[in-house]
């Protein structure tokens, strides 16, 4: 399990937690978030029957994750609501928006509550994000939400200590090999 931190310019509330663990085929990546939260501190959205693609997710709590060739200044953005919807971007660079490689008409993943917070789990195809057989560079963040209004952004790396922002290529931190055959985990 790989832990995420809160932005240096946020506090760490008392007993909050966020790891995430990733597995890899050559076809495709395996993502669980686990939210360690025995306070009750993040609000999680209700479970929707009827997830769909959606803007402004990252506006509440919201699983993140960046993808990457590796070298390659163009990267995909992918956000999980705990309420099941989703969305899906594709940057040619920095914040310029790209082609779209691909646009499912759904993306399922599973979300639930444990005992002390929140796990989501979702097996990711790469094929269609043009990501398969590759290396990959990961930034696997979050945005998680407090029932007293304030938001963290939470990270395995921060580039910029000044403000939150996951999409700077120096927080892809994570290096995933190009794997043929065998899965490697971590």
């Amino acid at each position: 399990m790989l832990r995420l931190e809160p932005h240096p310019s946020q506090r760490r509330p008392p007993g909050l937690e966020l790891q995430v663990r990733l597995s890899r085929s050559p076809e495709s990546l395996s993502v669980c978030f686990q939210l360690h939260d025995p306070r009750g501190l993040v609000r999680l959205p209700a479970p929707v029957s009827h997830p769909e693609r959606r803007e402004g997710l990252w506006r509440r709590t919201c699983f993140e994750l960046f993808l990457a060739r590796e070298g390659s200044s163009g990267y995909r953005e992918l956000n999980l609501s705990p309420a099941g919807h989703w969305n899906l971007f594709h940057f040619e660079g920095y914040r310029q928006p790209g082609r779209v490689s691909w646009s499912p008409a759904e993306l399922p993943f599973r979300c639930r509550p444990t005992a002390d917070g929140y796990t989501l789990e979702l097996v990711l195809p790469l094929r269609p994000l043009e990501l398969h057989h590759v290396g990959l560079e990961l930034g696997v963040c979050a945005v998680l939400s407090a029932h007293d209004g304030e938001c963290g952004h939470w990270a395995l790396c921060h580039p910029d200590p000044g403000k939150p922002d996951f999409h700077l290529r120096r927080g892809f931190a994570l290096t995933l090999a190009a794997v043929p055959q065998d899965e490697a985990e971590l």
